[in-house]
């Protein structure tokens, strides 16, 4: 009787402890390809940063290339 009931406690506890691990071995799964989902939208946000960069880059040169224009002209007038 009482091999049976340590024999009882042990099954109990393997399969408990078996629940749990499947429960961490989920939880790993799912970090990782949450992980896995978060770098690829980094990496594509910093696609996207670098693209904004260059068009405000960009879009000063023209800027000071106006005003350069716009101040040569105004000089002329006077």
């Amino acid at each position: 009787m009482i091999f049976q009931t340590f024999d009882a406690i042990y099954i109990f506890n393997s399969k408990n402890q078996a629940r749990a691990m499947d429960s961490v071995q989920a939880s790993i799964e799912i970090e990782t390809k949450q992980k896995g989902e978060a770098q690829r939208a980094k990496k594509h946000l910093e696609g996207h940063l670098n693209e904004i960069e260059v068009q405000l880059e960009t879009a000063n040169r023209a800027n000071a290339e106006a005003r350069k224009t716009i101040a040569k002209l105004h000089s002329q007038i006077q």
